[in-house]
């Protein structure tokens, strides 16, 4: 018994490692395709937020502890409220399309870290080159 349990618990964590590996190269791909696509003004604005709680983990961190959830403060700081839906609809349709359908992933903070910190990287690779 004690052979199948540790066989059981292997298993597990190779899941595990499997799954987070996924998610963060999913926040990591995504973030990127994203800040391709975004504004000057929004990456300008995602790196003063991050700047100002100093890393991209205590922004994550702030943005999860805020009453629209990780998901929800991320949408809102980066599009502002959106009067024409609800903010919750706007995040999750946002998240959704951003994450090639896997929205809920945001929820997890590496995947959020991941693609924040992506988005940053090419928010540095437009600024290296101004």
């Amino acid at each position: 018994m004690a052979k199948t349990k540790n066989n059981g618990i292997e298993r597990l964590r190779a899941d595990a490692i499997e799954l987070d590996t996924r998610l963060k190269t999913l926040g990591r791909e995504a973030g990127r395709t994203w800040a391709l696509d975004a504004g000057a003004a929004t990456l300008k604005q995602l790196a003063a937020l991050v700047k100002a709680r100093r890393t991209v983990p205590g922004y994550v961190s702030e943005c999860a502890a805020h009453r629209l959830g990780l998901p929800g403060r991320l949408y809102l700081d980066l599009y502002g409220p959106d009067s024409s839906e609800n903010e919750g609809d706007a995040a999750d349709s946002f998240w959704h399309a951003a994450l090639w359908g896997e929205g809920n992933a945001i929820r997890d903070l590496d995947v959020a870290e991941a693609f924040i910190g992506a988005a940053l990287e090419v928010w540095a690779e437009v600024q290296a080159g101004c």
